[in-house]
């Protein structure tokens, strides 16, 4: 069995994870958590959502373009074995 105050592998030991677990509890940051306030933070928040489908659309595009890569690269195959 582990020592329970030994060194955690990424730093802290077992103790000092509780410690620190037992602070944050007494501070309770997620109750004067606000969020985004100026309109700028606002506006940036907004794209969070938006940020998937951005990504799907950038895979699909990406996409198309291989096809379009591949076809070029079968074509050029076929010319060569043509010669």
């Amino acid at each position: 069995m582990t020592d329970p105050d030994a060194p955690h592998p990424w730093g802290w030991s077992a103790a000092r994870r509780a410690k620190q677990a037992q602070a944050i509890r007494r501070w309770k940051p997620w109750l004067k958590s606000q969020g985004p306030v100026t309109p700028e933070g606002k506006a940036r928040v907004a794209k969070n959502a938006s940020k998937p489908t951005s990504v799907r659309r950038q895979v699909a595009i990406m996409m198309i373009d291989l096809k379009v890569v591949m076809r070029r690269l079968k074509g050029i195959e076929a010319a060569r074995r043509q010669r």
